[in-house]
């Protein structure tokens, strides 16, 4: 019984001695997990680091066909899983002449050059292996002009602007009747600004942007048509009965016009006739 006694004020002073360490314990431990909770936090809000870069390429071949070469390129590039912005071909003529072979046919000789331009978009990744695939195209390469514009600052700075427009938000009073309905639209349209900038920059360094001038060579085609100057034109007696028909039309139009000034000549004559009349009368008297 005096074991019992004894052991239980031996419980209650080791009872007080471990309260001390476990409030200690407990106050060492709530920084290192605030720490962790802010560590966390932090990185989860801390903007990517991954370059942001823009690489456009243009290229200048003189090619045997243009239509062939341009359909292997908007094929590759459309496997590379990208797309084609623009293609078009157009025949550029440096030289004509035409001259008569017969009294109906008319020889067409041209000198022309087949021109083509495209613009196709590939995803980044694929860019390499897109421009070997170009280089292996049978052709002569006239110019090729590669450039990488790195816009990482800019996006970072777009991404640091939101998260600072979201801290003073959340941390800003709930706004009141001094708030201006012009001072929420312009926040407004600031973010969004920024999101669609970000967004703008993410689809221009996911795709690369390649432009081709693709030259054919030198062709000469000849062609032999309808001469319609001599199909169109009249027969030699078709031209005589027209020339009757207009000389009749002008004498037709002349004596008209004779007959306008008629009365005037009448009057004209009479009157002459008058003049000599009276002067043969001896008038006017003396």
């Amino acid at each position: 019984m005096k074991y019992k006694i004894l052991l239980v004020p031996a419980m209650a002073l080791a009872a007080c001695g471990q309260a001390p360490h476990r409030a200690e314990t407990a106050e060492q431990s709530a920084p290192a997990t605030e720490a962790s909770s802010v560590k966390t936090t932090s990185s989860a809000t801390t903007p990517t680091d991954s370059a942001k870069i823009i690489r456009t390429a243009d290229f200048s071949l003189q090619v045997t066909d243009v239509l062939q070469t341009a359909t292997l390129i908007e094929k590759q590039a459309r496997l590379s899983g990208g797309k084609v912005v623009t293609s078009k071909i157009d025949q550029q003529p440096s030289y004509y002449e035409s001259y008569a072979v017969s009294a109906d046919s008319v020889k067409q000789v041209a000198k022309h050059t087949a021109i083509g331009n495209l613009e196709v978009r590939v995803p980044s990744w694929q860019t390499d292996s897109f421009l070997n695939y170009v280089g292996s195209l049978p052709g002569f390469t006239q110019s090729r002009t590669l450039a990488e514009t790195d816009v990482t600052i800019d996006y970072l700075e777009n991404q640091l602007r939101a998260q600072q427009r979201e801290k003073l938000t959340a941390a800003a009073p709930t706004p009141n009747k001094t708030t201006s309905l012009d001072d929420l639209v312009e926040v407004g349209d600031q973010a969004i600004s920024s999101q669609v900038n970000n967004m703008r920059l993410r689809a221009q360094t996911a795709y690369t942007t390649i432009s081709f001038e693709l030259r054919g060579q030198e062709q000469i085609s000849v062609q032999t048509v309808p001469n319609w100057d001599a199909i169109s034109r009249p027969s030699f007696g078709t031209r005589v009965k027209m020339a009757g028909i207009y000389s009749f039309r002008a004498f037709e139009q002349v004596l008209i016009g004779l007959l306008y000034i008629l009365p005037y000549a009448l009057i004209a004559l009479l009157g002459v006739w008058v003049f000599r009349k009276r002067h043969a009368l001896g008038w006017p008297r003396k």
